[in-house]
């Protein structure tokens, strides 16, 4: 997946590289060096899966917030 794509997907789910790093549990840099080194394909998968339930209205913050609450104990 080209960046300019992942970056669509996940803006339009609603996330920046920030929230979206955070929801990986990885640095914000590594997600802003993608648009270098190539998108994950772990990552692209992610961030089109959460285009796809934006796009088909299907809340998942509460679940994205709790994911992140339980595992992320550092943030």
């Amino acid at each position: 997946m080209k960046y300019k794509k992942f970056k669509e997907n996940i803006n339009f789910a609603g996330f920046k590289n920030k929230e979206f790093a955070r929801l990986l549990d990885i640095s914000q840099q590594s997600v802003t060096n993608y648009s270098k080194k190539g998108v994950p394909q772990y990552a692209a998968l992610i961030s089109e899966l959460l285009m796809l339930l934006r796009y088909n209205d299907i809340d998942f913050d509460p679940l994205v917030k709790k994911f992140i609450e339980e595992n992320n104990e550092k943030i």
